[in-house]
């Protein structure tokens, strides 16, 4: 069974933080996240 989950235990086909509610339910946290992803691709970039 070791091949269905992911690195942190979690089953592959569990949902995410990000998929477990429509984006369109909660604009702020979705601004929220994209500000983070952002935050941390410039970090990987610098």
């Amino acid at each position: 069974m070791a091949e269905n989950t992911t690195r942190q235990g979690r089953p592959w086909n569990a949902p995410t933080p990000a998929t477990i509610r429509p984006v369109e339910d909660d604009p702020q946290q979705t601004r929220q996240s994209s500000v983070f992803l952002l935050a941390v691709i410039l970090s990987q970039q610098a």
